[in-house]
């Protein structure tokens, strides 16, 4: 038996965080979590798109982590074919 419906959805998203022109992977994994629990929260609530926002509180080696934690800014897009 086949399906007759099918759906791919595309989710994309990216970081820039402050002091980082590429984003070292204990901070990349921390974003990585936190744009996962975003999306899916503003997925079940209708929207497509938007903006994530999280302050890292986390040391990265070779960087001196900042007081308040790294501040980090984002975007994500839902695109369904």
């Amino acid at each position: 038996m086949g399906y007759n419906m099918k759906r791919t959805i595309k989710i994309s998203y990216g970081w820039k965080c402050e002091n980082f022109k590429k984003i070292p992977e204990p901070l990349a994994e921390a974003l990585e979590e936190t744009a996962m629990e975003r999306i899916k929260l503003m997925m079940d609530q209708g929207y497509t798109s938007g903006q994530l926002l999280d302050t890292v509180n986390i040391d990265v080696p070779g960087h001196r982590t900042p007081e308040d934690g790294w501040d980090c800014q984002g975007w994500f897009d839902i695109e369904k074919k």
